[in-house]
């Protein structure tokens, strides 16, 4: 098995503006402008370039920066004094990308992924006040099409991390019996842990915000692991409830080291690690089924009062019999 991970060194002053820019992720929420040219691809409808005749399927992601899911920017540059570009396979093999400006922001390209889950990160560093910022902004892409069939299923769902070569990382804990068709739900449970250079952080905070705003900060046990629950924030009306609408999540943990050293030739006193990590989830399919068996309960109890009011009726009806009688007898 192949152990190359592919990366490359960005020097175009278009991905370098010197500037904090805040918390920085990669989105599979296109920008406005964007959005026309994009079409759902695979089981988990991953972001894809719509093509004219048949070819293999590109995918696409957006880099954005801010806290908040749905009000989040697309900035045109990241704002780091260097960037590394690492894309791995379910095999941790090169895999090719394409980083381009498009309306609106930047967008990565992957062509003709196979099966599995796909490792994306961007590893960006920046001085600023005497205090390196390393970043890794991350993406975990599940590809899957059931016409390619479900062969090796469980070599090729993971968890897949980078090991030590990355700073600082979030990896999902698999569920229980997950395949290539599990898809986390509003009510479930989910496990993360935090890695530095491959290895269990303790003591760090790793902060969540759903797609509705909903912030949770909870701090990383002696494994490096965090637990958070999803909950409930879709309160459509019956008629408007899509269970297969999807959402979109964001996890974000940073922690400074105090550590001296020297970047590009200039001082520093301490050391401050970011990752961020966005991924998707559903409302709960128990909303659906709850809200089917309340109309069904509605429906036989209107069926038992009326078979009940029959019955009644029935009971206490009384045969009239008509009596002729002369008042001469």
């Amino acid at each position: 098995m192949k152990r190359t991970i592919y990366s490359l060194l960005l020097s175009a002053s278009l991905l370098f503006s010197g500037t904090d820019t805040g918390v920085l992720w990669l989105s599979q929420i296109p920008p406005p402008e964007r959005a026309p040219q994009i079409k759902p691809a695979g089981m988990h409808r991953l972001p894809s370039i719509k093509q004219r005749g048949r070819g293999p399927t590109t995918l696409a992601l957006w880099l954005r920066q801010g806290a908040s899911v749905l009000e989040a920017g697309y900035p045109d540059q990241f704002g780091f004094d260097s960037l590394e570009i690492r894309v791995l396979s379910p095999e941790k093999d090169v895999v090719k990308y394409e980083l381009a400006g498009v309306e609106g922001g930047l967008e990565l390209r992957l062509k003709g992924l196979g099966e599995g889950f796909y490792n994306v990160y961007f590893l960006g560093k920046q001085l600023e006040h005497e205090t390196l910022k390393i970043s890794t902004i991350q993406s975990e892409l599940m590809n899957h099409s059931c016409r390619m069939g479900h062969n090796h299923v469980s070599r090729k769902l993971g968890p897949y991390y980078g090991g030590e070569n990355i700073p600082l990382e979030i990896v999902r804990t698999r569920v229980q019996w997950e395949d290539f068709h599990t898809f986390i739900k509003s009510g479930d449970v989910i496990e993360y842990q935090l890695l530095a250079y491959g290895e269990p952080v303790s003591g760090v905070n790793v902060t969540m915000t759903t797609h509705q705003g909903w912030q949770k900060s909870k701090q990383t046990g002696s494994e490096g692991k965090v637990s958070f629950e999803f909950i409930g924030e879709y309160f459509a009306r019956d008629k408007e409830f899509h269970n297969r609408d999807i959402y979109h999540y964001l996890l974000v943990a940073d922690y400074v080291v105090q550590a001296a050293g020297e970047f590009q030739g200039h001082p520093y006193q301490a050391i401050e690690y970011q990752t961020s990590v966005s991924e998707k989830y559903r409302p709960a399919t128990e909303i659906y089924t709850s809200t089917v068996w309340g109309l069904f309960t509605m429906l036989i109890t209107m069926v038992v009062i009326g078979l009940g009011i029959f019955i009644y009726r029935r009971k206490t009806s009384h045969d009239y019999r008509e009596i002729v009688f002369s008042e001469k007898d």
